[in-house]
């Protein structure tokens, strides 16, 4: 008997192996369709360059939050939380004792032991609510399309190789690439 596509459907294993050839092509293409979709899903995220700080009092500037980037981090600027003294440094306003903020060599070890500590600093947190506002601005990063587009590449490619992979099979199995029924 010739060997041919009929008598390999004749064959229990055969049979299995088409089986399993199905469930890794789902598997695989789930899988890189799931890491497409994790990847490159949108998403919202501060746009640095155009968010603003502005100082109202002090040195009446407007910063980018990308100036404030070696000094705070970005997940204090996503939440609009930004430390007394990154302000006081932009706007060029003294710190709660008269020290120079920007200098950063003054130790608040000194001032802490003060009787007055707590009264001072609350006074001048209240001082610098006043003296800035913030502007932020929300970017979107990634598009639909890049999931899309990924996804279908990634199944594309895995039907490539798998197809390679069937092909080599026949070769080896029936002695021809394409097999006649």
């Amino acid at each position: 008997m010739e060997k041919n596509l009929e008598w390999l459907n004749s064959k229990w294993w055969y049979r299995l192996l088409k089986v399993v050839y199905v469930f890794i092509f789902l598997s695989v293409s789930a899988l890189f369709v799931g890491l497409a979709f994790d990847e490159l899903t949108p998403y919202q995220t501060l746009d640095l360059e155009q968010s603003t700080f502005v100082c109202l009092s002090g040195n009446t500037k407007t910063f980018s939050y990308r100036n404030l980037l070696p000094i705070e981090d970005l997940s204090s600027l996503k939440n609009k939380r930004i430390k007394y003294s990154t302000i006081a440094v932009f706007c060029g306003i003294k710190g709660a004792f008269g020290e120079d903020v920007s200098s950063g060599s003054t130790s608040f070890k000194q001032y802490q032991e003060r009787d007055d500590y707590e009264e001072v600093m609350s006074a001048w947190h209240k001082k610098l609510e006043g003296s800035f506002i913030l502007n932020s601005t929300e970017k979107t990063v990634g598009s639909w399309w890049q999931v899309v587009f990924a996804s279908l590449g990634s199944i594309v490619g895995i039907l490539l190789v798998l197809e390679i992979i069937k092909r080599t099979f026949y070769y080896i199995v029936l002695g021809k690439i394409r097999p006649r029924i």
